[in-house]
């Protein structure tokens, strides 16, 4: 480990931007993973320019303008261009925060002052894409995407929560499963965040979005599979990013809250605590139930033209639980 990974304390600013020097220069040193693209996975941005990352994202759930702003961004972030990355940003920005290192950037200047420690020295391949955009820009949305290996020592994919105001973002969470990563830098986590700063940006979720949302996880908090499994259509999918599972159909996944509802962050005890997203999609973020040892995780959810959701994903870290209760979970995404 390089000299500046002995200095980093949690607390500590400045030794967290010598932390990300010692990352981008331990890539470096250390023959970091090259990043890949062939002419058929790379695209174009709505100028026409190549895109330095796959083009691969689901974009169904999201709107033209919510797609064109994220493929621009990530496009700075890629090109490891400061300047261009804030000027995504609000300059009243509320908070980026990283839910599962507990660390909150909380102003704008402060996390300028982040990505200009970090981004200029991340290698050439070092790259940060999207594989899902869901929502839109007047209600929110949820981004799935990933940060290759040489950006923090290990592949991140993330579910962030975004709020954006007068078309820059606001506010954004990151939720990812510490779980299985590598850890390359020698990231240590800060203490447990008591405020995600939702209370900032309000409720702003489309009607039926908000209709929804509250409607699930009132059923799951409270044990209710019937009134949980109603609000899915028949060809719905869900799936556990911490847990790498999948489950397809409503019947199978109906069988799997019945046994499984009692031991999942976000089914019995799991509290609602923010949702964002139109008609066509969002997400909501949570807190855990207490019994999992899970503080939060976001979950992601598109729906149909009849408000049904389609698809629903979850993220929380699952380095907090009990192993064999993620075992338990996983096992029992198979039918005995």
């Amino acid at each position: 480990m390089c000299k500046f990974c002995s200095t980093f304390r949690e607390s500590d600013f400045a030794s967290r931007r010598n932390f990300l020097k010692c990352a981008a220069i331990g890539a470096v040193a250390a023959g970091s993973l090259v990043f890949r693209m062939n002419a058929s996975a790379a695209g174009d941005d709505e100028q026409g320019s190549p895109l330095p990352y796959p083009d691969i994202a689901d974009t169904t759930g999201a709107s033209d303008e919510l797609v064109e702003f994220m493929k621009a961004f990530f496009k700075a972030k890629s090109n490891h261009d400061v300047t261009g990355t804030m000027s995504f940003f609000a300059p009243d920005m509320v908070t980026y925060i990283d839910s599962t290192l507990n660390w909150d950037e909380a102003s704008f200047s402060i996390l300028k002052g982040v990505f200009a420690q970090f981004m200029p020295t991340w290698p050439p391949s070092g790259k940060s894409y999207p594989t899902r955009i869901i929502g839109d820009m007047q209600h929110g949305a949820v981004i799935a995407f990933t940060d290759t290996p040489e950006l923090f020592g290990g592949e991140l994919r993330i579910l962030g929560a975004l709020n954006f105001k007068h078309g820059k973002i606001y506010r954004w969470v990151d939720y990812w499963d510490f779980r299985g990563f590598p850890n390359s830098f020698g990231i240590i986590k800060s203490p447990k965040l008591s405020n995600y700063k939702e209370a900032a940006v309000g409720e702003v979720a489309s009607p039926t979005m908000k209709t929804v949302a509250a409607a699930l996880f009132s059923a799951l908090s409270t044990g209710n599979v019937d009134a949980a499994i109603s609000l899915f259509s028949s060809d719905a999918v869900y799936e556990d990013m911490t847990l790498r599972a999948q489950i397809l159909g409503k019947i199978d996944l109906a069988r799997y809250l019945v046994r499984t509802i009692d031991k999942l962050p976000w089914g019995m005890g799991a509290k609602q605590r923010h949702t964002l997203g139109w008609d066509k999609g969002g997400g909501v973020e949570w807190n855990a139930a207490p019994s999992s040892g899970v503080a939060v995780g976001n979950t992601a959810l598109l729906l149909d033209r009849n408000g049904l959701i389609t698809r629903m994903t979850s993220v929380y870290d699952g380095s907090l639980m009990n192993p064999a209760t993620l075992q338990m979970l996983v096992s029992q995404a198979v039918d005995p």
